[in-house]
């Protein structure tokens, strides 16, 4: 296994773990206990989607990664992807040990792949995409990612800012399409749809944002979330900041 990690002390550190582990999901999986937090930390924004409270996210947000960018908001009629991307950040969350758990499946169910990794550098991350014809297929034109927060001790900072990219050089196009608010709802097993239905089973905090196959390019994307300590009166605004290679 390799590893490479970076942080920044004070309020922010900056998870930058690679490994090369298989993914794996439990049937019995469940959420980490998630006690009431804090008014002064964390705010309910709809039914079992809760947030980091107006002080929180100040603090959080301002601490900007270099250039940070807010990806579009999706409207009302979503992008049509047939795959999806599933990145799963799991429960008990410890910053030296994070494992990768990241694989691609048909929208429908089934169809399951496992995501590489980019070349490891000193700048990965444990959630870097390769996204290449092993992951799309043939007549795809959009993927779906989803990332699902699985430790009840994390928390997204907003809707509009779950997700975050970088400013790109003069005349490049994002592939990011745009991104949806956060929803509540289970982690499907493979072979079952993921159409963000709540159904059955553990729910979860999920961040959805949409991937457009013709910009063959590399790019950022930050998960930002708040750490909330088990004593249940301290925060800690983390940046996730993953890269995407996408070769179409």
């Amino acid at each position: 296994m390799k590893k490479s990690a970076r942080a920044l002390t004070g309020l922010l550190a900056t998870i930058a773990i690679g490994t090369a582990s298989s993914p794996t999901q439990s049937a019995a999986e469940t959420a980490a206990p998630d006690r009431p937090l804090s008014p002064l930390l964390a705010k309910t924004i709809r039914p079992g989607v809760t947030v980091a409270s107006d002080a929180v996210f100040a603090r959080a947000m301002a601490i900007k990664p270099f250039k940070e960018k807010d990806i579009p908001r999706c409207g009302a009629t979503l992008p049509v992807a047939t795959r999806i991307v599933k990145i799963r950040i799991k429960d008990n969350f410890r910053v030296k040990r994070t494992e990768r758990d990241v694989i691609s499946k048909r929208s429908a169910g089934g169809g399951v792949r496992i995501v590489s990794e980019p070349p490891i550098g000193p700048l990965s991350t444990s959630y870097d995409l390769l996204l290449n014809p092993s992951v799309w297929d043939p007549a795809d034109s959009i993927i779906a990612v989803m990332v699902f927060i699985k430790d009840g001790r994390l928390k997204f900072i907003s809707d509009d800012q779950s997700i975050t990219t970088v400013e790109l050089p003069a005349g490049t196009l994002s592939m990011f399409m745009c991104l949806d608010s956060i929803k509540t709802i289970p982690d499907k097993p493979d072979n079952d749809p993921d159409d963000n239905s709540p159904g059955g089973g553990t729910k979860f905090n999920v961040a959805t944002f949409y991937v457009d196959r013709s910009k063959i390019q590399e790019q950022k994307f930050n998960i930002r979330v708040i750490v909330y300590h088990d004593d249940n009166i301290h925060a800690l605004p983390i940046i996730i900041d993953p890269n995407i290679k996408n070769e179409g």
